[in-house]
């Protein structure tokens, strides 16, 4: 299978990704209900979405898929 996501490199201390669980070493698949094709595309994404909207991040994370909420 094609390799799609976008890998997560670091957490900023504090931010949104910590306090919604994500953690450096994890791929988010969809963010907001939204494929994430690669690293490119999650900014814009992210951008697209409402300040302080809940969403679902779907994440792959030792071979097994999370749903975290950030917001």
């Amino acid at each position: 299978a094609k390799a799609k996501g976008a890998l997560v490199s670091s957490v900023t201390p504090g931010g949104p990704a910590e306090k919604a669980g994500i953690l450096a070493g994890d791929i988010i698949l969809s963010f907001d209900g939204k494929a994430v094709a690669n690293s490119r595309s999650l900014p814009r994404i992210v951008a697209e979405t409402d300040v302080g909207k809940k969403v679902p991040v779907t994440v792959w994370r030792k071979k097994k898929e999370l749903t975290l909420t950030a917001e």
